[in-house]
């Protein structure tokens, strides 16, 4: 460790981290309730059938298909906290109104598609500012364990809030605790008020709206790293949703399993979180980014083998089989997120973030009510077998597209620009065979290869 290392302030020192860490950590547990109250509501109470419940799962994401790309330009033009207290406030009313209609008697599956619709242009917004504001909120060489901190806290309301909201629904109808999301909608917007301090924001260009659209489209789809990541993540996104959007169908109706044992595989699924958020950084600086990123992402995959075969055996074995495929899903996906976030903003320019990170939800995110919707369509028209299966075979097919990309090979993201810096260096590394494996975890880059160049490599 150096001395500047050893001066570095720690990163629960920073106020305005930990204000946010905070209320995100109220929000998430809320929000895990009503996450969970949702399908239930929709199944259980009001008969939704295989379209009905695509229908509600597209309608959630739709709004990063319909404004994720200008979103990320208004959203870099605009004070970023600004834009998050606002869109949790309009959350957390959108999300009151449930509970109100299911009181008063006119609960219907059309409002419920109709809220899904809405939260989810809010959400955009909310999204694409929050993954913008945190590098501006910590130090750079805090910003990995600050992804991972904030996906912890997620994790921990996985745990806790799926298993409360299976027990809650023994004495309050499922519909009730959508309330539980309006209260934590409005704790991180209170939290998010609270944060102090400058943050970057961009100017408008000449080219205006459509020009910075086009600016952080191009950046994202034509490098040569991000391009693979999105690529891939849209084709497992469409696919996975497929079967997503009938998961509950198929643990509620098809398997005969109680609302308080669904949400018990949530509860057990989300440990596996946490302990792939625990070990996403010693599996970055132990196997290097890439190829953590890979085989995290490669583990959520495998994790769908699981829904056809929970249909042709015993509900308890289902029960098991799913169960087992959730917590390696959970904890995959997780690994896969946090090594893929810290990278992605460490490679882009600071006054681009808003339009990287939209264009990358509008890729990722807007394919999945899409496939939600096909979904729907393929189990009413083929049954939940066949449609699980197309589910699956998509889904290994995307993860191909980085499994064997150039993407597995990277260190860091700073290994990776300080050899697009020096061509040179980079060209006779690969023709020597010896690739990233000879720099050390943690060593800088110019200790091996960039010793012989005249010029230095950048900080």
């Amino acid at each position: 460790m150096t001395a500047e290392t050893e001066t570095t302030p720690s990163l629960w020192r920073n106020r305005s981290f930990t204000t946010l860490i905070t209320g995100e950590a109220i929000s998430h547990a809320g929000v895990q309730v009503a996450r969970l109250a949702l399908p239930i509501t929709a199944v259980n109470y009001l008969g939704a059938d295989e379209r009905q419940s695509g229908l509600i799962m597209a309608a959630s994401t739709a709004a990063f298909l319909f404004i994720g790309l200008p979103a990320g330009a208004w959203v870099d033009r605009l004070p970023k906290r600004r834009v998050m207290i606002a869109a949790n406030l309009a959350r957390a009313g959108l999300m009151a109104t449930i509970p109100v209609m299911h009181l008063t008697g006119h609960l219907t599956i059309e409002w419920l598609i109709g809220i899904a619709l809405a939260l989810g242009f809010a959400t955009v917004f909310f999204d694409v500012a929050y993954l913008s504001v945190v590098p501006s909120l910590v130090r750079k060489e805090h910003l990995g364990q600050a992804n991972a901190n904030l996906e912890t806290v997620g994790i921990v309301a996985q745990v806790a809030g799926p298993g409360a909201a299976g027990l809650l629904t023994k004495v309050m109808a499922a519909p009730n605790l959508l309330g539980a999301g309006a209260v934590g909608y409005l704790a991180s917007a209170f939290a998010v008020s609270r944060i102090r301090g400058e943050e970057a924001r961009g100017e408008r260009s000449a080219a205006g709206l459509w020009g910075e659209v086009r600016e952080g489209a191009s950046f994202v789809f034509r490098h040569p790293l991000l391009s693979r990541t999105t690529a891939s993540a849209a084709v497992v996104g469409l696919f996975d949703n497929l079967a997503r959007a009938l998961l509950a169908i198929l643990i509620l109706r098809e398997m005969g399993i109680s609302e308080t044992a669904y949400g018990l595989l949530f509860t057990l699924a989300a440990f596996a979180s946490l302990g792939g958020a625990r070990l996403a950084p010693w599996l970055q600086r132990r196997f290097g980014t890439g190829r953590t990123l890979v085989w995290g992402f490669g583990l959520s995959v495998a994790g769908t083998a699981a829904y056809p075969i929970a249909l042709v055996v015993s509900p308890a074995a289902g029960y098991t089989v799913i169960l087992v495929s959730m917590l390696l899903g959970f904890g995959g996906i997780t690994v896969f997120n946090i090594s893929h976030v810290t990278m992605r903003q460490q490679l882009c320019p600071p006054r681009m973030l808003g339009r990287m990170t939209a264009t990358m939800r509008f890729a990722m995110w807007g394919v999945m009510p899409i496939g939600a919707l096909v979904g729907g369509e393929l189990g009413a028209r083929l049954g939940l077998g066949p449609t699980f299966v197309i589910a699956l075979v998509g889904s290994v097919i995307g993860w191909l597209i980085v499994a064997l990309s150039p993407v597995i090979r990277v260190r860091s993201a700073e290994d990776w620009l300080a050899r697009q810096d020096h061509p040179a260096t980079w060209r006779r590394d690969r023709s020597a065979g010896s690739r990233i494996k000879d720099v050390k975890p943690g060593e800088p880059w110019e200790t091996k290869a960039a010793s012989d160049l005249d010029d230095t490599l950048p900080e």
